[in-house]
């Protein structure tokens, strides 16, 4: 179902997501070299690495919260084919667009095995738990760590099968 309201609700967890994907790379350590830890949006981790896999899998699970599963895949789809000016990386390279689309489907698997009860925050922290958890297991789709700038990214990944290639 399409309800104006739930252009807010998706905003707020888009921000949500961005907000605790930042407290997670934070703590990531850098590459040597690498001056910071985010891209030049300087508020969300850089493509391809854990901490972008961990904003795709909790943007997921924040979502599933208000929306249904075929809504929640409509919407992280089109947000990945969609061609604007402020997300040229992903349409210029296809293997972010990939990693993306595996870890939403991450976010949406890892949803269904999350207990339902408690207050919002609680079900937060379990699920920032549960994403942790899941690349730390090398579960999610990641690039291996190399060459800090954002084209050298397209170098290698983690884990192929966990990204639909191998």
């Amino acid at each position: 179902q399409q309800h104006p309201w739930n252009a807010d609700r998706i905003f707020r967890a888009t921000n949500r997501a961005v907000e605790m994907a930042g407290r997670y790379w934070a703590e990531q350590p850098l590459p040597p070299g690498h001056m910071s830890g985010y891209d030049e949006y300087e508020d969300r981790p850089p493509d391809g690495s854990k901490g972008n896999a961990y904003q795709h899998i909790i943007w997921n699970i924040l979502l599933l919260e208000f929306l249904s599963e075929e809504e929640v895949k409509a919407l992280v789809t089109a947000h990945e084919i969609e061609e604007t000016p402020d997300a040229p990386d992903d349409i210029q390279n296809p293997m972010f667009r990939q990693m993306d689309m595996a870890n939403n489907y991450y976010g949406q698997q890892l949803f269904k095995t999350l207990p339902g009860s408690g207050t919002t925050e609680a079900k937060r922290v379990r699920s920032d738990q549960a994403v942790r958890d899941f690349i730390a297991a090398g579960k999610a789709c990641s690039r291996k760590r190399g060459d800090p700038s954002r084209r050298a990214y397209t170098e290698g990944f983690e884990s192929p099968a966990r990204c639909g290639i191998a």
